[in-house]
């Protein structure tokens, strides 16, 4: 019959039937090989390296610093403790060279409100005129 070529609208088939495969079913793709580079991309690497850096470089450019670099940086860090800024007290820029105490930062440092003066005048503000 017509086992070999094409079949026909009519034609009987004979059983069993015998099929080719057209092509290989794939049902798993191939896993992409190991990259020692992907891990450095990883955000979490990226933290940890950060870190590290700030524990083991950081202290090293603190001892190349002159004693007065450091003094600078010891005073500027006790203005800038947190529980200092939690208060509403934050570090002057303009502190004096000498390192003494100005009023401005006894009262709190330089930003100050209403209560403590804030170095602000006292004077009243000037009216606005609605319609100038």
């Amino acid at each position: 019959m017509g086992a070999t070529g094409p079949i026909k609208q009519n034609e009987r088939m004979s059983h069993p039937l015998q099929l080719r495969p057209v092509s290989s079913a794939e049902y798993f793709q191939k896993r992409a090989p190991y990259n020692v580079w992907g891990i450095f991309k990883n955000p979490m690497v990226l933290m940890i390296g950060v870190t590290l850096i700030m524990v083991v470089v950081f202290p090293r450019l603190m001892n190349n610093m002159s004693p007065e670099e450091k003094e600078e940086m010891q005073r500027m860090q006790s203005q800038m403790s947190f529980s200092n800024l939690l208060q509403g007290k934050f570090p002057s820029t303009d502190a004096p060279a000498d390192g003494a105490i100005t009023e401005g930062d006894a009262n709190g440092g330089g930003g100050g409100g209403a209560a403590s003066g804030g170095g602000r005048s006292k004077r009243k503000p000037k009216p606005v005129d609605a319609l100038d």
